[in-house]
């Protein structure tokens, strides 16, 4: 009985190594990103050459992927769609991987674009309705309340960043 409890403690530390090794993204010391063998892993090369496939492995300095080559093959009813062309295993040092795109969530920007327009266009055509003037002295001000609010969601839209560079704040690390 003394030899099957031993035992049994003994292996049990090697049986229960369930952690699975992951690439980090991480800021300043604090993971923004995980990304695991068997998913899907975007980025763009230091050459800005975009890279898209499944994560097959991570060694300490290198990511090992499939890429799947898709290309548009014709239907019989004259439309088409995409199809496996091929699938090649890739190896990326990690000294190669530029940029990790961001994913946005453009719901702000795109409401304050959608609303400046719409209330534009409805002051626009509930004044031409009523037989104002619509660039009259008491409605250019709505008109250019409208269209700032637009112009505002442009200019956020625009200036988000849309990858994280890795370099000084960003960097990638493995995990075991």
């Amino acid at each position: 009985m003394k030899f099957l409890y031993i035992a049994s403690l003994l292996l049990l530390p090697a049986l229960c190594q369930s952690q699975a090794t992951a690439l980090l993204l991480k800021k300043n010391n604090k993971t923004i990103q995980r990304y695991y063998p068997g998913r899907t892993i975007s980025f763009f090369t230091t050459d800005k050459m975009p890279v898209n496939g499944r994560l097959d492995s991570l060694v300490r300095d290198s990511l090992f992927l499939t890429y799947f080559q898709l290309v548009r093959v014709p239907t019989p009813w004259g439309t088409f769609r995409m199809d496996t062309a091929g699938r090649y295993s890739i190896a990326f040092s990690m000294a190669n991987v530029g940029a990790l795109p961001r994913k946005r969530n453009r719901w702000f920007e795109g409401t304050l674009m959608t609303g400046g327009l719409a209330y534009t266009v409805l002051n626009l055509v509930n004044t031409v309705r009523e037989k104002d003037p619509p660039f009259g002295k008491d409605n250019i001000a709505n008109i250019i309340g409208g269209l700032g609010t637009a112009a505002v969601g442009y200019t956020i839209a625009k200036l988000k960043k849309s990858s994280y560079t890795l370099g000084k704040t960003y960097r990638l690390s493995v995990v075991e």
